[in-house]
């Protein structure tokens, strides 16, 4: 038989008298496992298709990486990024590059959008983007 020290133990680990909490606390961890193995998988199946790299072109000493997504062509995505970087008909939009957009009067309808080093056009689902290395 145990001793009162070793029962007392069981009983506050195991769910006794002195802890009421341990029956909710089972059930929050239940539901919250399972809402995160839900989540993984509506996650999963809304994913993105991954991107595809369609080229690279040198513009002011940099090599710019043109990769695709979505509906569009490489040859599209390439004369869109080669479009933004040019600056010819380039508008910006906002008051600052992380809060603004850009648009191109030869794409009607595309958004750019840049960040340090990488940027993305967009138009409904179709993306061309572009990833910028420097001069070794």
């Amino acid at each position: 038989m145990p001793s009162q020290r070793e029962s007392d133990a069981q009983r506050t680990w195991l769910g006794g008298r002195r802890t009421r909490f341990l029956p909710g606390l089972r059930r929050t961890i239940a539901v919250a496992v399972g809402v995160l193995v839900l989540g993984t998988g509506t996650a999963l199946a809304t994913a993105a298709p991954a991107a595809h790299t369609c080229g690279y072109f040198f513009k002011k000493g940099n090599d710019v990486i043109v990769s695709k997504g979505g509906p569009v062509s490489c040859a599209h995505a390439m004369s869109i990024v080669r479009a933004f970087w040019s600056g010819v008909g380039v508008t910006m939009h906002g008051t600052s590059d992380a809060t603004g957009y850009f648009t191109i009067r030869a794409w009607p309808g595309w958004r750019c959008y840049q960040a340090a080093g990488a940027g993305k056009c967009t138009k409904h689902t179709a993306a061309a983007s572009y990833e910028v290395k420097g001069k070794a």
